[in-house]
């Protein structure tokens, strides 16, 4: 993939990007494993 003149974003603001949407999935993650805990009695 080439990052011109035409993309939608630079590589910085693309790493950016991957960072949050990481951060926000693994948060997501976390919250879910919370509900089993707590369903477990854990």
């Amino acid at each position: 993939m080439t990052f011109g003149t035409h993309a939608p974003f630079h590589l910085k603001d693309a790493k950016w990007a991957f960072k949050v949407t990481t951060f926000f999935q693994t948060m997501e993650i976390f919250r879910v494993d919370q509900k089993q805990v707590r369903r477990r009695g854990g």
